[in-house]
């Protein structure tokens, strides 16, 4: 595992390590405008894999994609002209919003055929974002753990499977608010 400090390091070089590390199936946890993540190329399904045995998590519980336009948004799932507006108007920002799949995408894809978007407003994060069609993501805690706010957060277990860690000082967030707009109106979930 790599730490690899955001600040004072050529921008373009940390990302293609990142991106290189991600092509090769790479686990990486990086800084969010909420709280650290971990990441993966989503739709590499041995680096998501992955993710669930370094955090403990069960897999009833999808990952989040993670996308830098809605046109990315709309190749995975069904955007009717008022979810795009509702989605327009709220990203980037840290809300993640629920849509009715038209891929099943594996361990992004809920059984409930529903799948979950974020356009994060974190400047380095959309530059990543812009090198593949969908990251797949989740906090970098342990499953049901409180949210790392910094590097140092972090669970020893989780920084060490990490293949790289992008540190980024510490952060201000909490968690996205997840909404589901699947149905006649936006329902808040958390």
């Amino acid at each position: 595992m790599r730490i690899i400090e955001i600040v004072g390091r050529r921008e373009e070089a940390v990302l293609l390590e990142v991106e290189n590390t991600l092509k090769s199936g790479g686990v990486v946890i990086v800084p969010t405008d909420t709280v650290y993540g971990l990441i993966c190329e989503g739709l590499t399904d041995r680096a998501k894999e992955r993710i669930y045995g370094i955090k403990g998590r069960s897999k009833d519980k999808p990952l989040i994609g993670f996308v830098n336009t809605l046109e990315k948004v709309k190749s995975f799932a069904e955007v009717s002209a008022e979810r795009e507006v509702i989605l327009k108007q709220n990203w980037p920002v840290a809300k993640t919003y629920l849509l009715k799949a038209i891929k099943d995408i594996y361990l992004v894809t809920a059984k409930t055929g529903k799948i979950a978007f974020r356009i994060p407003a974190h400047e380095f994060l959309l530059k990543i974002l812009e090198r593949f069609d969908l990251i797949a993501s989740t906090s970098a805690n342990i499953s049901g753990e409180k949210a790392s706010l910094s590097v140092a957060d972090i669970p020893d277990v989780i920084r060490e499977e990490a293949d790289v860690i992008i540190d980024g000082g510490r952060l201000c967030g909490k968690p996205s608010d997840i909404w589901d707009i699947t149905g006649d109106s936006p329902l808040r979930l958390r």
